[in-house]
């Protein structure tokens, strides 16, 4: 160990990642002040996120190949487990905006997606237990929720930039013999009506399921992130106690 006294490389290290840890954490606490401004908030959310990566790196050093005791290995994994979902709350918040912008040009609240998800599952019961025609019901059940359904539809909204009139035009397309047979069959064209509305609801319906994911992955991450950080600051307040007691001795 490089120093002077008790002034380490090893204390020196610890220092700055404790100066490091200091400042992310003043994040939270200005994320509370509203009267008073003190610098716009993305400044404060950048420079958590940048010191928060650069004290891990600086702790990486300040551990090193050692890593001492269960308690040491235990604030160690907290903090690594802090960095990674900070970071990848951080990806959330850079990209998800984006795809929901993608997807539709104006998200709506997710209070209003999850109203219009039970308003699309209602009307899709509706269909499938009012109308009289076995055929239909069947294609519900089966071939189009195998399709709608599936991860592949879902993960198709994410992917691929499409307008919901043309996605439901395909949509109505895909399933256009099926809607003439049943109208053939039944003598009436409302069966093949019903299967075209039952065709748009289940495709809108997925593309509303894309934007409420969206939403929720924009929250979700920040559960374990600040259980992880609590864990951390207990786990680093011990340690820092333990090492000055030791230090003294």
């Amino acid at each position: 160990n490089m120093g002077y006294g008790w002034l380490t490389m090893r204390w020196l290290t610890g220092l700055a990642g404790l100066l490091g840890i200091v400042w992310a954490m003043a994040y939270p606490l200005r994320k509370q002040i509203y009267r008073r401004r003190a610098g716009a908030l993305r400044y404060w959310m950048l420079s958590h996120v940048y010191l928060g990566v650069m004290a891990g790196f600086v702790l990486l050093v300040h551990g090193w190949r050692e890593t001492g005791g269960l308690l040491t290995s235990l604030l160690m994994l907290s903090f690594d487990l802090v960095i990674v979902t900070g970071i990848f709350g951080a990806l959330c918040y850079l990209f998800v905006p984006r795809l929901l912008t993608r997807i539709e040009g104006e998200p709506l609240l997710l209070e209003d997606l999850l109203a219009r998800r039970a308003e699309l599952r209602e009307r899709l019961a509706e269909i499938s237990m009012d109308n009289q025609s076995p055929a239909l019901r069947e294609l519900i059940r089966s071939k189009m929720r195998r399709r709608f359904l599936s991860f592949r539809y879902l993960a198709r909204q994410f992917f691929k930039r499409e307008e919901l009139t043309v996605m439901l035009a395909k949509a109505r397309a895909g399933f256009s013999d099926e809607a003439e047979a049943l109208s053939e069959s039944s003598g009436s064209k409302n069966d093949g009506r019903l299967l075209f509305e039952a065709v748009e609801t289940m495709a809108t319906l997925r593309r509303v399921d894309a934007l409420i994911y969206l939403h929720q992955l924009l929250k979700i991450w920040l559960a374990p992130h600040v259980v992880f950080t609590a864990v951390m600051l207990v786990l680093l307040v011990i340690h820092i106690l333990q090492a000055l007691y030791f230090n003294s001795r």
